[in-house]
């Protein structure tokens, strides 16, 4: 039994567009700026447009020499054409990420088409859409989600170089040398890794080559040239070439040495990471692998269309996979890149077990692994909204919970004990229910996170319009979050040595944000400088762990005592 009774291309298109946007949009505006590189690329954006600067990048003062400026220049054209920065509505920064998680699961598609079958290539693509670590990248505005559109791309290129009539293979090669062009501009040197460390394990493995000569077609490294060089030439030109020196020395060479930012792991870490963010797809991800083995081992021609497409996929996976596991500095979104190729493997074993019941031992390892992630994902959601929430919605959440591990139990024993023509779909739908259910219902709830929109609140709420104009001032000591920035304006200050003694730096009319919860009291009774309090926000910085209370002053003149 078809996954789907249409093989309509335009039908399958329609249907992956429609899982993209109904687990990518839900939540998308109603969750603020929280984590620390998302508020840092929207507000570096919002200064770009400012300034009129669309070459050296900056956050407040400090140069953004990390990345290329592609991101940034994606974030500029939404915000551009939904109205401005001037509400620092993220969503508008967010939306270039649904449009490349929605690429990269298309491109997922047109790969696998080729590689693995109409079928097979939609199973894999839909549990790619509803995927919890894609979802997630489409929610937040950084590079990753543009950067797996950009490779998924280049590998959807050289599956069709590889399995396509010589006629397309110069659109493929074009294809791929804009779309490396693209990750070059995203995320600097690691697009070209994942593809070259591909390539050569193919051509390593094989001990062919040929295959690979359209991507000398000359247009096509012209093409990618004229997509780095100018913004490379300009940068150097205007930094001196620091950004380079500074890319790689603070940001690249801190990551191959060390656990950068404390975000260290053991190797291994990727492996426990995909089962949770390769969720719910992780159901077929071990007959998937058992399927890929079984292909390669099988007796005959080494060169059949089957073994080609799986040793592509095998080293779309392995080498760089290799390379996270021995880098000190880990993050689940790092193997983002990967898991189309792991898709493409669990919509093969999809549309196998659609046909007959195979895979006796990998198919309950599977509905173990789902059940067991599935139930511990809603219930971890939960607890954190009943935990990081002010107020409480138990019947709309009991309702949520019960959905999700109906579905769940469900398709876990359909995968245990029979085959079922609709299980593939009851897959995708548990998938799509959990990730609105999380990002749609239960992250906006985490009030208690969102401290930098909850101080914006307190301040509208007392008349002070946020984002502040340009000669207003604040200063923050304690809490110096980038979220604070992007919701307050970009002359705010962060940080800095602050006691009684600082006091008189402030000035007059000028807004002071105290975290009285875990810094020693400033006894300001007895300074002589006097403030008014505006209002307090208590709430949770996840990224440090801590609670707090921020206290909002601002310096007002002392009554003259004198004349009492």
């Amino acid at each position: 039994m078809k996954f789907l009774t249409s093989d309509s291309r335009l039908a399958h298109v329609l249907i992956l567009t429609v899982l993209v946007l109904l687990t990518a949009l839900p939540g998308i505006s109603s969750i603020p700026a929280i984590d620390r590189d998302e508020a840092r690329y929207a507000q570096a954006t919002v200064q770009m447009i400012e300034s009129g600067d669309p070459i050296d990048i900056r956050f407040q003062d400090a140069p953004r020499w990390k990345k290329p400026a592609g991101a940034y220049w994606a974030q500029a054209v939404s915000v551009t054409l939904f109205g401005g920065p001037d509400a620092r509505a993220i969503w508008k920064h967010r939306l270039p990420s649904v449009l490349a998680a929605l690429i990269a699961v298309l491109a997922t598609y047109w790969a696998g088409r080729r590689l693995v079958g109409r079928e097979a290539a939609l199973i894999g693509a839909a549990l790619f859409a509803v995927s919890l670590g894609l979802v997630y990248e489409a929610h937040a505005a950084k590079t990753d989600a543009l950067l797996v559109a950009a490779t998924t791309i280049c590998f959807g290129a050289l599956a069709h170089i590889r399995h396509n009539p010589i006629a397309t293979q110069k659109t493929a090669s074009l294809l791929f040398w804009i779309a490396l062009g693209g990750g070059v501009m995203l995320k600097g040197p690691i697009a070209p890794m994942v593809v070259i460390l591909a390539i050569a394990a193919l051509m390593i493995w094989e001990r062919r080559a040929g295959w690979a000569k359209p991507l000398l077609f000359w247009p096509g490294p012209i093409l990618f040239l004229l997509i780095v060089l100018p913004w490379t030439i300009l940068i150097w030109q205007k930094t001196g070439g620091a950004f380079f020196t500074t890319a790689f020395s603070e940001d690249l060479a801190p990551k191959m040495t060390g656990g950068q930012e404390k975000h260290g792991g053991l190797p291994g870490y990727h492996l426990v990471s995909v089962l949770v963010m390769f969720f719910p797809a992780v159901v077929l991800l071990p007959a998937g692998i058992a399927y890929a083995i079984r292909a390669l081992r099988a007796d005959g021609d080494k060169f059949t269309p089957l073994k080609r497409a799986m040793r592509l996929i095998i080293c779309w996976v392995v080498p760089f996979w290799l390379v996270l596991e021995i880098t000190p500095t880990k993050l689940p979104h790092y193997g983002l890149p990967l898991y189309p190729a792991l898709a493409l493997l669990c919509g093969i074993a999809g549309a196998l077990l659609l046909q007959i019941k195979e895979f006796p031992v990998t198919r309950i390892i599977g509905a173990f692994l789902y059940g067991v992630l599935g139930i511990a994902l809603t219930a971890g959601a939960v607890f954190a909204h009943s935990f990081y929430r002010s107020g409480s919605d138990v019947d709309y959440i009991a309702l949520g919970i019960g959905i999700c591990v109906c579905l769940l139990f469900a398709v876990s024993t359909i995968l245990i004990f029979k085959r079922h023509r609709h299980f593939i779909k009851a897959i995708v739908a548990s998938g799509a229910a959990l990730m609105v259910m999380v990002f749609g219902v239960l992250m906006p709830g985490l009030d208690k996170f969102f401290v930098s929109q909850n101080v914006s609140a307190m301040m509208n709420q007392r008349g002070i319009k946020t984002p502040m104009s340009a000669d207003m001032n604040l200063r923050s000591p304690h809490f110096t979050e980038a979220s604070l920035v992007f919701a307050l304006g970009t002359q705010i200050k962060l940080g800095g040595e602050f006691n009684a003694k600082n006091l008189p730096e402030i000035q007059m009319g000028e807004y002071l944000l105290l975290d009285i919860m875990r810094r020693p009291q400033i006894d300001i009774a007895s300074s002589g400088i006097c403030f008014d309090t505006i209002g307090a926000v208590e709430g949770y910085n996840y990224a440090k762990g801590d609670e707090l209370i921020l206290t909002l002053l601002r310096r007002r003149e002392c009554p003259d005592r004198s004349a009492q």
